[in-house]
């Protein structure tokens, strides 16, 4: 058996709804209270959470208006994980571990043989794909920085407090130096 947690489930609760964002951050389940929030962030931190997944759902803002639920966070997962450090107190080993070591080590077990094999460990081998954060860097995530087909994010207006400065994806490098 895994848990996961989501993003907006470790960051929003319950008290952040408001009348202007309380459609965009429709989802299932919904929004618990502060207490459940800060909950989950200590299951994820004491391992009783396996791994932080996206549930990435880019569904327009015109589709939210009517009452869509899902939110979209690929854009932001990377940042995020910044904050989880600047203002939880993980670990850069704790996020490697909730964000690559741990989802590698079920894609290995869940996938047929052979397709989930070497990923969650930079290790000769392994596919070589990471992600390098610059823990430095705030990032004040804007709509118009948005990649999702869906061009939004729940984070808009928040800065975090690092981003992703590298991405190596089967060893070949994105991003800027």
């Amino acid at each position: 058996m895994t848990a996961e947690a989501t993003p907006h489930h470790l960051f929003f609760d319950d008290s952040m709804l408001t009348e202007a964002n309380h459609k965009a951050l429709q989802m299932n389940p919904p929004l618990r209270g502060p207490k459940d929030r800060l909950a989950l962030i200590e299951a994820l931190r004491d391992g009783l959470v396996d791994y932080i997944a996206t549930d990435h759902a880019p569904h327009t803002l015109e589709e939210k208006a009517v009452g869509v639920s899902g939110v979209p966070l690929l854009d932001t997962y990377g940042a995020f994980a910044t904050w989880l450090m600047a203002e939880h107190g993980f670990t850069p080993q704790g996020i490697a571990r909730v964000c690559a070591y741990n989802p590698g080590r079920f894609v290995k077990e869940f996938l047929p043989a052979g397709l989930g094999e070497g990923y969650g460990v930079i290790a000769p081998g392994y596919v070589g794909s990471l992600t390098v954060l610059d823990l430095k860097s705030p990032w004040l995530v804007r709509r118009e920085e948005m990649k999702t087909k869906c061009a939004w994010s729940p984070f808009e207006g928040f800065t975090f407090p690092g981003r992703v400065k590298y991405t190596v994806v089967q060893g070949r490098v994105y991003g800027k130096a």
